[in-house]
This record gives C-alpha cells, sequence and structure tokens, in this order.
C-alpha cells in the first residue's frame, strides 16, 4: 500500500489524502480510503486545503485527520465493487442496494491518523486573496492488525468466469439509457421530430480510466437536437460485477483553475478521449469573434481524474495551433 498527498484538482496548493494499492500507483488509483468513508461522494476532512478555506475547522482540527481504510488491494477493489452497487445510480432495487451495504460494512478494516506537525503558508498577494500552501511536515499512523478470522469460502457466483465490458452492448445501452446517464435529457424524445431517433449517433471508446484494472467505456454522440457546435451527448460507463452498467459521476469543470479562466476562448466543437489512464475533453481555440471553422487559437485541453469518488478537472494543457491536429 502506498501513502500519499494528492494535489487538489481546482485548489494550487490544496491536497488530499489517499492510500492506494502499491500496483497501481498513478493518481488514478483507486482510494482504499475513500472505499469505505462517509459520505461516499466526497469526504472533505480528508482534504487538505489552505486554511482560510478550511473556516468550519480550529487550528487542531485543521492539523489532525482520522480516517478508517480497507487493509489490503483485494478487498478495496471488493469495497470499491460494493461501495459502487449501492450508491451510485444503477438498476438494483432498494434491497439490493441494502444488501450491497450490509456487506461492505462486513469488510474489514483499520485505523489511520494524520497529523501535521508544521506548515508555512505564503503571504498573500491582497487582503482578499487567501495564503497558499508552501509546505508541510507531517507524520502518518497507519495501523495493519493481523486478521482474527478467515475470509468466508467463494460463492458460486464469484467462481463463474467474469464478464468484461467488451462482452456488453455499451452502445445499444447508452442509446436507450440516455434519461439515467444525463437527467438533462429526460424530455429529449418529446423534443424530438415524429418519427425520429432520439440518437442521431454514438461513438465508444474503452480504457481503464478510474484506476481499478478493469477497462471502463467512454461514450460521446449528437441527439436529435445537436447543432453545429458538435458532441452534446457523453459520459463515462461502468460494468458492475452483476454485470449493470451504470454512469460514473463527472465534475463539471469551474469557471476559475488555478487563477485561470479556462472557458475564455474555447467554445463548441468537443472532442473526448482516453490517454495515459486519464480521460480528455478538448476544445478549439477562437480569438475573438471568428467563425465557427476559423479556430485559430490552437486547441485546450481538459484532463480528468478519478479521485475515488468520482471524476475532477486535474489539469488544462493548452496545445498551439501548429500541434493541434497531433
Amino acid at each position: 500500500m502506498i501513502f500519499r498527498l494528492a494535489p487538489d484538482a481546482g485548489i494550487a496548493s490544496g491536497c488530499e489524502i489517499h492510500l492506494a494499492p502499491a500496483a497501481e500507483p498513478s493518481l488514478a488509483s483507486i482510494d482504499c480510503i475513500g472505499a469505505v468513508s462517509e459520505p461516499v461522494h466526497g469526504d472533505d476532512h480528508l482534504s487538505i486545503q489552505p486554511p482560510g478555506l478550511d473556516k468550519d475547522r480550529n487550528e487542531a482540527q485543521w492539523k489532525k485527520r482520522e480516517f478508517d481504510f480497507v487493509r489490503n488491494p483485494a478487498d478495496c477493489k471488493k469495497a470499491w465493487d460494493l461501495a459502487n452497487e449501492a450508491h451510485y445510480p444503477s438498476k438494483l432495487t432498494d434491497k439490493q442496494r441494502e444488501q450491497a451495504d450490509a456487506r461492505l460494512g462486513t469488510i474489514l478494516t483499520s485505523h489511520g491518523v494524520f497529523q501535521i506537525t508544521d506548515f508555512r503558508l505564503s503571504k498573500s498577494a491582497s487582503k482578499d486573496a487567501l495564503a497558499q500552501i508552501e509546505w508541510l511536515k507531517f507524520v502518518i499512523r497507519l495501523e495493519f492488525p493481523p486478521r482474527t478470522h478467515a475470509r468466508s469460502a467463494p460463492s458460486e457466483n464469484s467462481k463463474r468466469p467474469s464478464k468484461g465490458i467488451h462482452d456488453v452492448d455499451v452502445e445499444e445501452f447508452v442509446k436507450t439509457h440516455y434519461n439515467e446517464l444525463d437527467p438533462n435529457l429526460e424530455s429529449l424524445k418529446e423534443e424530438c421530430a415524429e418519427g425520429q431517433a432520439s440518437m442521431r449517433s454514438v461513438e465508444i471508446q474503452y480504457g481503464d480510466v478510474d484506476g481499478d484494472g478493469q477497462e471502463e467505456a467512454l461514450f460521446q454522440g449528437y441527439t436529435c437536437v445537436a447543432g453545429t457546435s458538435g458532441v452534446d451527448y457523453s459520459g463515462i460507463v461502468k460494468l458492475q460485477p452483476d454485470g449493470k452498467l451504470v454512469g460514473l459521476p463527472i465534475v463539471p469543470a469551474p469557471n476559475t483553475f488555478k487563477g485561470h479562466k479556462p472557458f475564455e476562448g474555447p467554445r463548441g466543437h468537443v472532442r473526448l478521449g482516453i490517454e495515459s489512464g486519464r480521460f480528455f475533453r478538448v476544445y478549439p481555440v477562437y480569438k475573438g469573434d471568428q467563425c465557427e471553422a476559423c479556430s485559430s487559437g490552437g486547441q485546450r485541453k481538459f484532463v480528468f481524474r478519478w479521485n475515488g469518488h468520482e471524476f475532477v478537472l486535474d489539469d488544462i494543457i493548452n496545445v498551439p495551433p501548429d500541434r493541434a491536429g497531433n
């Protein structure tokens, strides 16, 4: 297991406490703390932000964080599978969700303590500007007690060969479940012309974008009401252990990121892809009032990472015009 402080997306000097399997050292790895944290969608007490942003914490609370974690990589993966079943949108019944949550509670966990012993903040440029964390000194204590009992024997179902996402008709799923994957399209059928299909076309790409060793499917396409701005339907779906497909949450890119306004220049014609275990969105950059086909400012790539709960903006890369076609 590897402990790290991972950069916090959108906050220049913030970071998040992570504990991941050593075999998956990238920042996109599954997080063995988040798998058993409450709430599932972002446990903010694991986020170390400049004190000015932690207004609800006193100094003692800001310096010390306690958490539980799953003890080994195998159980960590299992915990996330159960957490996905129990908390992410799916077609499971309430009873099945309760059963998944109950099984999640049986996974053995241990306790960890993160203690900041010293730190330095930069001086604010103005009285309204927040100080930034220049460095931290800390100690981390992770308890790994020996197992007190053996795991239960695998069930008959667990012995069956698992089905991969390539064995599922992802294209048909995203075409017919658009209102589940994107609530904004709930009334799409009524907006389409009579006899017109809700989805004109869908493109699928595959890659392991959440770092769990299994590929997910990234989809992008055009609805019946898509205009000249390009793709208007996109997302990522994951195959659950029970064979169901579910959408993974994606946090919209903020209007301000690391002091910059990323949406000044880009507009429309978004293209999505997968690269080095991350998924990205690329927009052409326009100068002034250039026409839709006349962008001359290169491209702007928005790179997202899985933080254990959802996809968040991790980086923005400006691609100059002479490399924009690569």
